[in-house]
């Protein structure tokens, strides 16, 4: 997609996309490459969102950055989702530990058991 943009951006301003080169006749040209690179580039960009992006000085740049922002992005998904989950992991243990006291005193005080089970069953740190 990206490419297209650069191709109907290329068709009003040639020299607007890619490195000019001068050839040997001494016209100058456009680098088909720098084009193709650019457009991947811009493309990857509209593809993630992302309104505004690095402005890459060379073929190369266009390519690092083609490729390793979708990397990028998913190596930040997947800390988040594990940073997420082990939040909601420890949430629901407590909610369980809790809920485990509420039925183990409440069995305690239906059986009529004496204090020394209270004390063992519900040490100070607990209550």
């Amino acid at each position: 997609m990206g490419c297209g943009w650069v191709r109907i951006g290329i068709w009003g301003n040639p020299n607007s996309f890619g490195e000019e080169l001068v050839g040997e006749d001494g016209r100058t040209v456009v680098d088909g490459w720098r084009v193709f690179s650019r457009g991947l580039h811009f493309g990857m960009n509209i593809i993630l969102g992302l309104e505004t992006a690095f402005d890459s000085h060379s073929t190369v740049e266009d390519w690092y950055l083609a490729l390793m922002t979708p990397l990028g992005v998913l190596v930040q998904a997947t800390v988040i989702a594990m940073v997420v989950t082990v939040t909601q992991r420890m949430y629901e243990l407590e909610d369980e530990h809790i809920h485990r006291m509420d039925v183990t005193r409440q069995a305690v005080q239906t059986l009529g058991l004496p204090q020394s089970v209270h004390q063992s069953a519900f040490p100070r740190s607990c209550s």
